[in-house]
Order: C-alpha cells, then sequence, then structure tokens
C-alpha cells in the first residue's frame, strides 16, 4: 500500500523551460529558441538566473567549492546580468594569491581556492552536485506536473535522465535517497 505523498512546490528556478531540449549532445534549434524567447517574458528568465545565482552563492558558501563561484560567473555572463558581487569578492581574492610573487606554478590549485589532498576532488564533488540537481530538479518538475506519477518511477526517469545528460549509471535507490533528504 503506498502512502499519500504531499505535493511539493517546485521553486522557479528549478522548473524547466518549456519547449526547449537540453539533452546532452543535442542541439537547440535557433528557430525553436526564437519561438520561446518570443512566447516568453524575458523578466521572468532574469529572475529564474537570479535565483540560480543564489542557489550557488549558498552552495559556494557551505562547500566552499570555487566551481559554484566560476558557475554563477558564466550563468553571469551568457545572460548579460551583472556577475554577484560574492563572485567578484572571489576573483579578487583570486588575484591577490596569483600575484603574490612567492607564489610557485605548485600553488595555483591553493591560489584559485582548490583544497588539495585526499578525496575526490573538486571536480568530481561538483559533478555529483550537478547529477544530484538535475535529478531533483526532473522529479520536483514532474511531480508537480504529474501528482499521480509514484515517487519509483519518478526516480527511475530521473535515471534515464542523469544517464542521458551525465552520461552517469545511477541506481534508482540512490535518487531516492536524495529525494527523501528534501521533501518537506
Amino acid at each position: 500500500m503506498s502512502r499519500k505523498r504531499k505535493s511539493k512546490p517546485v521553486p522557479d528556478h528549478l522548473k524547466p523551460i518549456e519547449g526547449v531540449s537540453w539533452k546532452k549532445g543535442e542541439p537547440e534549434p535557433f528557430e525553436k529558441l526564437k519561438d520561446y524567447f518570443q512566447r516568453v517574458s524575458n523578466a521572468s528568465i532574469a529572475e529564474r538566473r537570479l535565483k540560480w545565482l543564489s542557489v550557488f552563492r549558498e552552495d559556494f558558501e557551505a562547500e566552499g567549492n570555487p566551481l559554484c563561484a566560476w558557475d554563477a560567473y558564466l550563468l553571469s555572463r551568457k545572460d548579460g546580468v551583472p556577475v554577484p558581487e560574492w563572485v567578484l569578492q572571489y576573483f579578487d581574492m583570486v588575484g591577490k594569491r596569483l600575484l603574490d610573487a612567492k607564489r610557485k606554478a605548485k600553488d595555483l590549485p591553493l591560489c584559485l581556492g582548490f583544497e588539495t589532498g585526499p578525496g575526490p576532488g573538486p571536480w568530481k564533488g561538483y559533478l555529483v552536485y550537478q547529477i544530484r540537481r538535475t535529478a531533483m530538479t526532473h522529479i520536483l518538475n514532474l511531480l508537480e506536473k504529474h501528482p499521480e506519477t509514484s515517487i519509483d518511477d519518478a526516480c527511475a526517469q530521473a535515471v534515464d535522465i542523469v544517464k542521458s545528460r551525465w552520461g552517469k549509471e545511477l541506481e534508482s535507490e540512490t535518487i531516492k535517497g536524495w529525494y527523501k533528504v528534501i521533501k518537506p
């Protein structure tokens, strides 16, 4: 017997952009994008992007992974919005470290804010973060649009989405565990 689950609202910045394909390796047709931007208010897109920038900041502060700052920088530049102050502060710190005459080439990771040592490293950690974000975004959007969908089915679909976008095989139970952490 399945339990009743509460419907969770999907934050605007996690909602998919309708009519645009984002699958890895699949080009976005210009006409499809042109039509999309004619139908959707640029203000709502900017608002969604600003929310993503705040998510990147929260993750940067929580995880300390400099890739969050780089992701925020690229998103800002891509969307033509001002680069957030916290990203500029990160770049200021990097600049001061890089221009320190006592530094050596081996200090580059430290200059950029990357910790070296044991563990998966910042890129693998960030890949896991992106995979988790992709899976949770898919599940939350699916459950909002189709509340009759079971969690097991949503997780199974997320496995396919992650594989097509990131090329990584995950177990449905792994994604289900992530979902249980974020549900209210």
